[in-house]
């Protein structure tokens, strides 16, 4: 289920004579959606997911007025199938932003840093000592605690520092889970042409998780860079119910872009942002597998008891081998993607089995859409037999016999681990 999504790129030209001299001091600009869209209204904002390409090289903050920022903007369309486009800003021609949706915060030394108000600043992708870029968001109101931040949250999609080029992280504050007490949930990848090529970064938001990737433009959603459900926690862990907006700023120096110190020869820098869109799911609606992709009706009997695997319930308990003949909840849409890649969708409930929480709980058929946890990779054992290898790289197993819940937790491949795929 996703986020509307916005689509910008954006150029800053700054000449050289405007900048000042910094060293450690952090020193950044904010761009922010200056009010939220429809799509971020409490009756309609969850379920959603934002979805952001970018790439940005960045530049030194000037002490001039805000006026003097000028933006050169593209638009690019991406393929948007079983989404309904939300909220966008078309740039088509040279000159400022619309301030009637945007707004610059531009601040000086300190500004953003933990020790300075209330604002925990991370930034994203560029290979120059002491830069400090992000896209992150904030919630519009407090709604929850004493303090706006950390109580109300913030959601960290990308951030870097230029001494870790190749590592993106992302990031998630609450008032139980925060930078200040050292417990935030945090999470960084390799990615090796993050500074070379333009990245696809989602955000999936859900009334009950948030999960950030980064990937490409044939697969955005190539790398989980994190993940935080809502399970059993309060506002104090799960404050992501209501309102926010999005920033995109650089920053220079820093406690954390400032670690290793300020290259003063990379200047100057410009910062580009390619696009930025928010998309919703249409009513809800199970996102259709990818053009391309192939399906056939199935039902999966274990090895392990020789019993079909069942989405009991209605779809709604795990998967478990346990019924002796194949009905409506022990068939499936086996769905290849590309490759041995392939998923599977419960006609149960029309849902797609999901590999919960990365492969270490119970597969379920609860998801709408298809992405790594959806996706498992089949092989073939030869006379109509496979397994499935889950996100986590283990083999999905039929433990105890077929008498427990399937899970993917099994590093090789026997008779639990087996399958008859039986054409319905």
């Amino acid at each position: 289920m996703y986020l509307p999504l916005i689509a910008i790129k954006a150029t800053f030209p700054l000449p050289r004579s405007t900048f000042r001299k910094v060293s450690q001091e952090l020193i950044e600009v904010r761009l922010a959606i200056k009010e939220p869209s429809p799509a971020f209204s409490a009756q309609t904002y969850c379920p959603l997911a934002c979805d952001l390409r970018a790439t940005l090289s960045p530049f030194r903050v000037i002490r001039s007025k805000v006026s003097q920022y000028e933006a050169h903007i593209d638009y690019k369309i991406m393929s948007t199938d079983g989404y309904r486009l939300t909220w966008e800003d078309i740039f088509s021609q040279d000159g400022p932003v619309d301030r009637n949706k945007w707004d610059f915060d531009v601040g000086g030394g300190g500004w953003g840093d933990p020790v300075h108000s209330q604002l925990s600043v991370h930034k994203i992708f560029l290979n120059c000592r002491g830069l400090w870029p992000a896209i992150w968001m904030l919630p519009k109101t407090q709604s929850y605690g004493n303090a706006y931040w950390p109580d109300n949250g913030e959601i960290d999609l990308m951030e870097q520092v230029g001494y870790e080029p190749n590592t993106v992280v992302s990031s998630v504050h609450t008032a139980a889970f925060n930078h200040m007490k050292g417990s935030q949930p945090t999470n960084g990848v390799h990615v090796s042409d993050a500074c070379d090529n333009f990245k696809i970064y989602t955000l999936k938001w859900t009334p009950d998780k948030l999960e950030m990737f980064v990937g490409g433009e044939d697969n955005p959603f190539e790398k989980r860079v994190l993940i935080w459900e809502k399970g059993t926690h309060s506002w104090e862990g799960w404050p992501f119910d209501k309102n926010f907006f999005v920033i995109l700023n650089i920053a220079v120096g820093g406690s954390w872009g400032g670690k290793n110190g300020i290259d003063e020869s990379i200047f100057p820098k410009r910062m580009e942002i390619e696009w930025i869109r928010f998309y919703q799911i249409s009513n809800n609606a199970v996102v259709e597998p990818p053009r391309g992709s192939t399906q056939r009706v199935i039902a999966l009997r274990s090895n392990a008891n020789g019993k079909f695997v069942c989405a009991d319930n209605t779809g709604n308990s795990p998967l478990i081998a346990n019924r002796d003949t194949p009905s409506t909840w022990e068939t499936f849409d086996l769905i290849t993607l590309n490759g041995d890649n392939v998923a599977l969708k419960s006609h149960a409930n029309g849902q797609y089995v999901c590999a919960e929480n990365a492969g270490d709980g119970s597969l379920i058929a609860n998801r709408t859409s298809i992405s790594s946890w959806e996706t498992f990779r089949k092989v073939d054992r030869g006379n109509g037999k496979v397994a499935f290898i889950a996100v986590n790289g283990k083999y999905i197993c039929a433990d105890n016999f077929g008498n427990s819940e399937l899970t993917a937790n099994r590093t090789t491949v026997d008779s639990w681990e087996t399958f008859d795929l039986v054409p319905q």
